[in-house]
């Protein structure tokens, strides 16, 4: 899946606690490129877990608002790194997706990641 160039988005997702009890998976979904988003800020805004168990490929170029992918539990068991550019040379991976796509946002806007 790739969502591109659009300048009215916020998030992706949009569901209220009631609409996912158990969750959201998506079986089979093995990539995902964010791109030119500049309103982003995240995938999904709600308490909501999220389960990608073929997702093994993400790649986030020009989402400069983005702070984090789910408010809730996610699991990515195949994701290992998240690319910045589509380039194999700028990765990065700080354990899981949200707290990469957070150490990303701190890193752009010069926050202190230890913090």
């Amino acid at each position: 899946m790739s969502i591109t160039d659009c300048d009215l988005v916020g998030e992706i997702v949009v569901c209220s606690d009631d609409d996912v009890k158990d969750g959201i998976v998506l079986s089979k979904l093995k990539y995902l490129q964010l791109c030119s988003l500049p309103r982003l800020s995240s995938f999904c805004s709600v308490k909501c877990k999220f389960e990608f168990p073929v997702l093994e490929e993400v790649i986030l170029m020009d989402c400069p608002s983005l702070q984090i992918f789910s408010m809730d539990e996610m699991r990515t068991p195949k994701l290992q790194k998240v690319k910045l550019t589509g380039d194999e040379d700028e990765e990065l991976w700080n354990g899981n997706l949200n707290s990469t796509i957070q150490l990303q946002f701190l890193q752009k806007s010069g926050g202190d990641p230890e913090n």
